[in-house]
């Protein structure tokens, strides 16, 4: 019985984590190829169960992806003009992520990270 409230509990904290993920994030990461990027912005927006997620680099909107939440993880596929892959993103306090993704023919993975962005939408207000 306790690994049944025990469940419920992860799940119901899960959800919580879940919520909170609707944002603008900065990304810095690695790609195996190899070369350091971390000029990346992207958008995650909620729709429902599914998350919209959006990688834009100076305006220009680079990749789509859509995403589910499962275990305190945010899995997105994604697509973009020279291809697709997958994202595997740990959620963690206050927004922050760290991921890892994939892309057809690679032979070892990219690892990038997902900042919530100080300005933009959703803050609270101080009046």
């Amino acid at each position: 019985m306790r690994w049944l409230w025990f469940l419920l509990l992860m799940l119901a904290l899960a959800a919580i984590a879940a919520d909170d993920l609707a944002a603008e994030y900065d990304a810095f990461g690695w790609d195996p190829r190899p070369s350091q990027y971390c000029a990346y912005e992207v958008e995650i927006v909620e729709t429902g169960e599914v998350y919209k997620v959006t990688w834009s680099q100076e305006g220009m909107r680079l990749y789509d992806g859509v995403g589910v939440v499962m275990n305190g993880r945010l899995c997105v596929g994604y697509a973009g003009p020279v291809g697709y892959g997958v994202s595997v993103y740990k959620i963690g306090e206050g927004g922050e992520m760290e991921g890892l993704w994939a892309w057809p023919g690679h032979t070892a993975l990219g690892w990038e990270n997902l900042h919530p962005r100080e300005s933009g939408g959703g803050g609270a207000s101080d009046d």
